[in-house]
């Protein structure tokens, strides 16, 4: 059986960690949280991230798309 999509329960630190990680991995992720003002700051928190990474060159354009 092959995994292809990870479900978050949690956007906080911990939890958009884990969906940047699995994302990174080429992984479909589902980030879910009590309010969608909370699952919109963890895509925040996910894209900021990927941009430093993108900054250093350690990412892609395309990997963080």
């Amino acid at each position: 059986m092959m995994i292809s999509t990870v479900g978050i329960v949690g956007a906080g630190t911990m939890g958009n960690g884990i969906a940047q990680a699995c994302a990174v991995s080429g992984l479909n992720v589902v980030m879910v949280d009590i309010s969608e003002a909370a699952v919109n700051k963890g895509i925040a928190a996910v894209s900021g991230s990927l941009d430093r990474l993108l900054k250093k060159e350690k990412i892609t354009a395309a990997d963080k798309a």
